[in-house]
């Protein structure tokens, strides 16, 4: 069985690495994936090829030209498939749905986050309209959290939240991989690490931290920030730090050992203006690290109990949070995400049986 999907990143995401780990673990199903992304080249690439399957990159120099590709990748496909996946972070642009319904696939909709405060009012009437129609064609409803069930769907009822569970043999606490990951870091055990995981855009909200720094770096110096990731802030970001004459933030890009950072790390910060679950957040609590984020994001977040949410018009909170900071021994957490349902085998079971479902229904049809 074969699954054209829509809506990852060419670069990491949190919804992008959600996807790859389903992937994975579909394979064992006999499902393959097959993805449309948007440019020209994708981190992912390799290991979609890896599992079998197929990436449809899009390039376009105007709108019109953006459609036609798109339609023309998913016309070509409806021949190996009828089951169009459709990730999404809010109903501005429907065309690919309403390209999936014209083509008569069968739409699994996905929501992968909640209303960004920001937002216009234009985008936001454009969202509450868009979304009765994606209530309308999807056959199946996915959500990650409830603020991103309310955003994308609305009051919607039959909508089934598929938590954003991770490899947890990828993500574990390990006291000398901590030491040693330090070590290579050219920090010592005396240093409070913070860490922050994730594209370098507007969302994730990266300045708010650098501007933490500033006043942290006048209490005390042995506070390090890692911002690990890359995207279209990355220099602009880089240039603020300069000029605000920093030196104990860090840098360092599109990383595979995430889980090491995270171990040599003391604390979590998530400063994003808005999110729907962040899976980055639960692969931070699965090695026992206390987390921050701000309170636009959902409390279902806090599976550990190791989760504070403060507001993001409050800098000293902040401030008073990570510099009176305490943890009294660190462990792995892997047993909790299981018991509450953060396991990759139960989610793919959850998500298995609505495909096999709606691949029924259509040959029954």
């Amino acid at each position: 069985m074969q699954i054209l999907v829509y809506g990852i990143s060419n670069q990491k995401g949190g919804i992008s690495e959600f996807m790859m780990n389903l992937n994975k673990n579909m394979l064992k199903k006999d499902i393959l994936f097959n993805y449309i992304i948007k440019g020209k080249d994708s981190v992912y690439a390799p290991l979609i090829n890896e599992m079998n399957g197929k990436v449809f990159y899009y390039n376009y120099k105007n709108k019109i030209e953006r459609l036609t590709n798109l339609y023309k990748i998913m016309k070509k496909e409806r021949n190996e498939t009828n089951i169009f996946y459709y990730n999404t972070s809010g109903t501005y642009f429907v065309f690919p749905i309403i390209f999936a319904k014209l083509l008569r696939y069968k739409i699994i909709s996905h929501a992968h986050c909640g209303k960004d405060r920001k937002i216009n009012r234009v985008l936001e009437l454009l969202n509450i309209i868009n979304r009765n129609l994606l209530n309308i064609v999807s056959s199946v409803k996915f959500t990650c959290s409830d603020v991103a069930k309310e955003w994308v769907y609305g009051n919607a009822k039959n909508v089934i939240q598929v938590n954003n569970a991770i490899d947890q043999n990828s993500f574990s606490y390990d006291s000398n991989l901590r030491k040693k990951t330090r070590k290579l870091l050219g920090m010592s055990m005396k240093d409070i690490v913070m860490i922050n995981v994730g594209r370098v855009e507007y969302p994730k909200n990266q300045k708010f931290l650098i501007n933490l720094m500033v006043k942290l770096n006048k209490l005390e110096k042995k506070f390090k920030l890692l911002l690990v990731g890359n995207g279209t802030d990355l220099e602009d970001l880089k240039e603020y730090v300069r000029n605000k004459k920093i030196n104990n933030i860090y840098f360092l890009g599109q990383r595979t050992d995430i889980n090491n950072l995270l171990n040599a790390s003391d604390l979590f910060l998530l400063p994003s203006f808005y999110e729907g679950f962040p899976i980055v957040s639960v692969e931070a609590q699965a090695t026992g690290l206390p987390c921050i984020l701000s309170n636009t994001i959902t409390k279902s977040s806090n599976i550990t109990n190791l989760v504070r949410f403060l507001p993001l018009d409050a800098e000293e909170e902040w401030i008073n949070n990570i510099t009176n900071f305490k943890i009294d021994k660190r462990t792995d957490m892997n047993h909790i995400l299981k018991k509450k349902g953060f396991d990759e085998n139960s989610i793919c079971e959850k998500v298995y049986d609505q495909i096999n479902k709606i691949w029924e229904e259509s040959y029954d049809n």
